[in-house]
């Protein structure tokens, strides 16, 4: 019972194990493949900001201070130059939109040439803005500020401003280079397929679990079948050792008894003779059933003939027990006859 409690403990123990293995394997690679998402998002992003500020500076360093100024002052020839620049960064950088604006948010020139007036993002992209417009630009570290993502119908976009200077070295507009966040679609199927996969895993998990589980209850059935062969071989070996021993004093009794029975011809001895006989009748039974617990031979003996053995028991008895002072008396249904079976062996 020691064992087989230990071996229930233990099985029911290892059985936590495998389920708290299961959650935490599957916990473990989801949050693996959770930062990989994150730090591919943070990647793009961080990309397209770079893009998006070398453009902005690249383009500040090609307009002149001069020609700011002029093109502030509606100089034609001005603006056909700069118009024929910004139609050319964004063909050879694919960006959305570059345009021009001034303090007060009106766009002074555009890429697209039905852009409004006032620049309709202003209050979405103020802060941005307000950093172009209001920092102190002159320590000569020349950068531009990048806004973060922003939807508008149904594209993504990000927009980088930069400062631009008049003669007199004040800030008096900014160049905006804004770009469509063309990496959201591949962001949106690489979650997409991530949460597949965590509903994937979540179900292998499961099911890898299930079936170790059957593994393991199969397994404990196992070894609770060889604990209870073992116990049985055991006991067969200990019955084996008692029945062998019992055999001998036995065979030492009959033996005294024929001797006494031949000298003195007591029906007592005569008697001590039969149980001594059924005694090792029983205890041939008991060994064979230790060589051999899978072959049991059963006989079956008719209820007159045991009748009939008590009867002659008591009969045998009756006489002593009298001259001892007991009087027995024996209450034994009358027998027809004595028949008994034959043996059957299963």
């Amino acid at each position: 019972m020691a064992k087989q409690s230990t071996s229930k403990s233990s099985g029911a123990g290892r059985q936590v194990l495998i389920v708290v293995f299961a959650v935490l394997l599957t916990v473990a690679v989801n949050i693996f493949w959770w930062l990989y998402y994150g730090k591919t998002k943070a990647q793009f992003s961080s990309l397209l900001d770079a893009r998006l500020n070398s453009l902005a500076i690249a383009g500040t360093a090609l307009l002149t201070a001069e020609d700011i100024s002029k093109l502030l002052y509606g100089d034609a020839e001005i603006y056909l130059k700069t118009l024929d620049f910004i139609d050319r960064l964004t063909s050879a950088d694919s960006v959305s939109e570059v345009f021009i604006i001034d303090q007060d948010f009106q766009i002074v020139i555009s890429s697209q040439l039905e852009s409004d007036s006032f620049y309709l993002l202003a209050d979405l992209n103020g802060a941005a803005l307000d950093s172009v417009f209001h920092a102190d630009w002159q320590d000569g570290t020349l950068a531009a500020v990048v806004t973060r993502g922003y939807k508008v119908d149904n594209l993504i976009l990000k927009t980088a401003f930069a400062p631009l200077y008049d003669t007199s070295g004040l800030v008096v507009a900014a160049l905006g280079v804004e770009a469509d966040v063309n990496y959201t679609a591949t962001l949106q199927r690489l979650r997409k397929n991530l949460m597949l996969s965590t509903a994937a895993s979540v179900i292998a998990a499961i099911i890898f679990a299930g079936l170790f589980l059957m593994i393991q209850r199969r397994l404990a059935g196992a070894e609770r079948s060889v604990l209870r062969a073992e116990s049985e071989m055991n006991l067969g070996r200990m019955v084996a050792v008692v029945s062998h021993e019992i055999k001998n004093p036995l065979a030492i009794l009959r033996s005294a008894a024929e001797r006494i029975l031949k000298k003195t011809e007591m029906k007592e001895a005569g008697f001590l003779i039969d149980e001594v006989d059924r005694l090792d009748k029983i205890v041939r039974g008991y060994l064979d059933f230790a060589r051999s617990p899978d072959r049991i031979t059963l006989h079956y003996i008719a209820l007159e003939t045991i009748l009939t053995d008590l009867r002659e028991m008591s009969g045998q008895l009756r006489p002593r027990m009298q001259s001892d002072g007991v009087d027995l008396t024996t209450i034994i249904p009358p027998t027809a006859g004595a028949d008994s079976g034959g043996a059957k062996n299963i």
